[in-house]
This record gives C-alpha cells, structure tokens and sequence, in this order.
C-alpha cells in the first residue's frame, strides 16, 4: 500500500480516468455509487485538486477492471491507444459478467429460454431497485407495449444498449452521434418507463392490464355515482325541513381517503411536474388548484393544465363549473372541459 502512494503522488494524472470514464459511456454519479466513493471524491480527482489514496485507486482499477499501473500512466502510449480501441466492448462484458454474479447470489429465478441478462439489467434501471418477479410471456408482451410508447430513437436505442449488449460509444457511431448525446436519449427513455402507467403495464403483462383497467373503470363508475348521490343528498337536507336539526348525513366521500395523484393517469411531463412541486394527493391537489397554485408550478404549461383539469372533471372530482373556475384561477384564458359519457346529460341539467 505505501509503494502505490509513493507511485500515486509522483506519477498521478486525471488523463487516463477522463479516457477510461468517456469510453465506458458512464456518468459521474454512477461511478461514484457503483466504486464506493464519493461524489465530490471523484471531482476532485478528476480535477487535478489531489491524487486518490491507495484504497481508492485500487476501488478504481477494480471498477474499470485494470490495472492501477495503467491508471498512474506507467505504460506506454501506444499500449493506451490500443487499449481504448477495444475498451468500450471490454467494459460492457465486465458489466455483463459481475451483474450475472450478481444474479447468481439473489434468489431471483431467470425463467428457461432466457440466457441473458435482458430484460433484468433494464427493469433494475427503471424499478431502481433489482426486480423479483419472473419475467412472464404476458409480462414481456407489456415491456414491448411500454417500448412501444418511447419515440423510434428511444426504442431502438434502449434494445440495442439493454438487450444487445452495445456501448453508448457504439451506438453513437452506428447513428453518428456522440455518446453522451447517446446517454441522454437512454436516460430520457428510462424515465418515461418509470410512469406509474408503464410501470403497471410490465408488472401486470397485457392480460392483467386490461383486466386492471376495466376495474379501475368500474371504480372510477362507482366513485361518480357516489359523488352523485351525495350531491343528491345535499339537495334533500335543504328541503326537507326535518333534517335541520339532525346530524349532518354521513355521506362518502371518495376524496376522505389519501388518493393518489397517479389516479389520474396523466401524461408523463404533467405527472413529473406535480411531483416535483410536492403535488401527492388527490386532497392536496385540489385545495391547492383552487387557489391557483398549479400556474406557479415550474415547467406546467397551459396545456398540461387543461389536461389537469380534464382529467378532475372526467372522473368527477370537480363540477363542469369548478373547472372553469379553476382554470381561470391558474390563468388559463381558453380553457373550456369536454363532455364526458354517461352524464353528461345530468350535468348540463345541473345535477352535476
């Protein structure tokens, strides 16, 4: 350890790992988790401000899978020029192998036929954690649907990285992009799996979604008739003269449980934008829209208003007045709600 300090202080140039980072298509944060060490470490690092210890030039070399004589510069020019032409593949392989040992110490079952890491090293990504469940023929129908939702670029790419093994480097020259331009699409792409909706959709496999769905239609149903009939109810304690001087009717409310904003299924910018300006229930949401905060919000267009607001009236969370009220109060000039299925009728009589 104390010959790798002398060799460390004395020979230590960032030039190598700066080589090392580009080629392996990674970025800052994910060498930082992946090698154990800590960001602003690797910054000042890469930055010249001081030479890594031992232990972490060691965490190093072990991560990129070299040598720490390679990363001091104690090798000749044309070895290194050698041995970035190949690096790239090299350092997808190593990947590949300690994420299959990985899978080796997890009681994760990979299903007969697949022999591969695809789709786990994918799923892990977007779930953020490693996956459990078995990757059923229904299951993966449902990851090809939620592809099938990316742009063409995003698609193609997420296979060609995840599935067939290729580095960002070498999509980049297949497309003539660059790898970092390679590595945003990837990132981009894997957020948008990370939808509660596509997120569902993999889980559950087509079969289970559809079967989902219909429920939720059912619940959704079941909601505005309940909404209805406490509507219906209010209009009886005002007539009937009785009821002044009994307890209020304990009628359901199906906002008196923490219902989450995913309900709603929104688009993938508007859902992103609510959680990021603590946007968490279905209460909170609408208290606070009544108040005209959804105009504040960063990056909340008018449109993704307008589809806010829709998505509260279709489901009947909010009268065909309120919503002109609330849009109005979050500064949306044009906005005007779409009639919806079968009571639309009723609201335009002036039940709803």
């Amino acid at each position: 350890m104390k010959g790798i300090s002398k060799m460390v202080k004395k020979k230590w140039s960032p030039d190598i790992l700066n080589k090392l980072i580009i080629a392996s298509g990674k970025t800052y944060d994910q060498i930082a988790a992946d090698a154990g060490i800590g960001r602003s470490t690797l910054n000042k690092i890469i930055n010249h401000r001081y030479p890594p210890s031992a232990d972490i030039l060691i965490s190093l070399a072990n991560y990129f899978g070299v040598t720490t004589d390679l990363l001091c510069g104690q090798v000749s020019d044309e070895a290194l020029a050698d041995i970035l032409i190949v690096y790239p593949e090299y350092f997808t392989g190593l990947l590949r192998c300690s994420y299959e040992k990985s899978l080796e110490s997890t009681p994760r079952k990979i299903p007969a036929g697949y022999i591969s890491i695809w789709p786990y090293n994918l799923l892990d990504d977007v779930f953020q954690e490693p996956v459990s469940f078995v990757m059923t023929d229904d299951r993966m129908d449902g990851l090809y649907n939620a592809l099938d939702m990316l742009s063409d670029r995003e698609k193609e790419w997420t296979i060609l990285s995840y599935r067939d093994g290729k580095a960002n480097t070498e999509i980049a020259e297949m497309y003539d992009r660059s790898s970092n331009r390679v590595m945003q699409v990837l990132h981009k792409a894997v957020r948008k799996l990370r939808h509660p909706a596509r997120r569902r959709l993999i889980m559950d496999g087509v079969n289970g979604s559809r079967e989902i769905a219909e429920e939720r239609e059912m619940i959704s149903f079941q909601k505005r008739k309940l909404i209805q009939e406490r509507m219906e109810l209010e209009e009886l304690k005002k007539d009937v003269e009785d009821l002044r001087n009994r307890p209020p009717l304990q009628s359901l409310d199906p906002l008196d449980s923490p219902l989450d904003i995913a309900e709603l299924d929104l688009s993938v910018r508007s859902f992103n934008c609510l959680m990021r300006a603590d946007f968490k229930t279905m209460r909170q949401l609408l208290n606070r829209i009544s108040a005209g905060e959804l105009y504040f919000v960063r990056n909340l267009g008018v449109k993704s208003i307008e589809e806010i607001l829709q998505k509260l009236y279709d489901m009947g969370y909010i009268t065909y007045d309120q919503a002109v009220d609330y849009a109005e109060a979050n500064k949306v000039n044009q906005f005007k709600a779409t009639s919806w299925s079968p009571m639309v009728h009723e609201r335009k009589e002036g039940i709803a």
